[in-house]
């Protein structure tokens, strides 16, 4: 019975896996940064709350590796952040990353879902990022390519 009661605390364990320990298997040779923003992004995204600042989703997440600024057909910009996931962290080119979509510094939304089927619908241009809203240093305090968000306004 002890034996049995080891071995399942042993495999009990063993199957233990905190918000910190996420396998990075695949990631050897990736960019070093990148495979940390994925790490850092994986175990943080959950606590970015929508409707909060860019400001305060930097504080959770970190600095974004991308970031662009679009018009909308209604003559509105919104901003995007783009973060490295575990899935995209060795992709080169930045193709796949994981959009954090800001309006009148308010987060809309987040995730290629919600990126693809709410805002390039919507998009007229690019914009470049104007000086004015520059990425304030700020240091940093789920799998979400599903994504989450709510309609432009």
């Amino acid at each position: 019975m002890k034996k049995l009661l080891a071995m399942v605390v042993v495999l009990a364990l063993g199957a233990c896996t905190g918000p910190w320990q996420l396998p990075v298997a695949g990631m050897q040779g990736c960019p070093a940064e990148a495979v940390q923003q994925a790490q850092w992004v994986h175990n943080n995204l959950p606590r970015v709350q929508l409707g909060g600042s860019r400001q305060q989703a930097i504080a959770v997440v970190g600095l974004p590796a991308k970031v662009e600024s679009f018009l909308l057909s209604d003559n509105s910009a919104i901003d995007v952040f783009y973060y490295h996931t575990p899935e995209t962290a060795c992709r080169s080119g930045g193709a796949g990353l994981l959009p954090l979509v800001f309006q009148n510094d308010k987060l809309l939304g987040y995730g290629q879902n919600y990126y693809h089927s709410v805002v390039v619908p919507n998009l007229r241009q690019p914009l470049g990022m104007p000086l004015a809203r520059q990425l304030p240093n700020v240091a940093p305090s789920t799998d979400a390519t599903l994504g989450r968000g709510q309609p432009l306004r």
